[in-house]
């Protein structure tokens, strides 16, 4: 079943699509802020660190859920 994970939707486009920080994302995916943060691009950067198959699955699974609700930002 992992095998065909979805890699589709980088768990970080959550930050930009549904308004969450990196610390909320990073509760939701059960690992530390820093870890979300090293998963984004920065000039200059030459890579990045990539998600695991998990955060890729939950990252589906929160986009799902999230389709249609109200954005995150606007309930603090």
């Amino acid at each position: 079943m992992l095998s065909n994970y979805p890699k589709e939707l980088h768990p970080i486009e959550l930050v930009n699509k549904y308004g969450l920080t990196y610390l909320q994302l990073a509760e939701e995916l059960g690992v530390t802020e820093a870890t979300v943060r090293k998963w984004v691009i920065r000039p200059g950067l030459v890579s990045r660190r990539e998600p695991s198959k998990t955060a890729y699955i939950l990252a589906a699974r929160i986009d799902k859920e999230l389709s249609g609700k109200i954005n995150y930002s606007q309930m603090i």
